[in-house]
């Protein structure tokens, strides 16, 4: 439970805020890749994170 409370604290979610259910996440994530916009959206994520010195591996 706390690591969700505290992934909600990074995401700027309270409580008492909503919640899109997966199915809304998942309609959204397609419709990235549909107009080819995702893979160039975590690109740049990627360039922030190692403009900040970090790095994201796979596992």
């Amino acid at each position: 439970m706390s690591d969700r409370l505290t992934f909600m604290r990074f995401l700027g979610i309270d409580l008492a805020g909503t919640v899109p259910d997966a199915k809304t996440v998942w309609l959204f994530r397609e419709r990235l890749r549909e107009g080819k916009v995702f893979d160039r959206l975590f690109e740049q994520f990627h360039r922030a994170l190692a403009a900040q010195g970090l790095k994201l591996n796979s596992g």
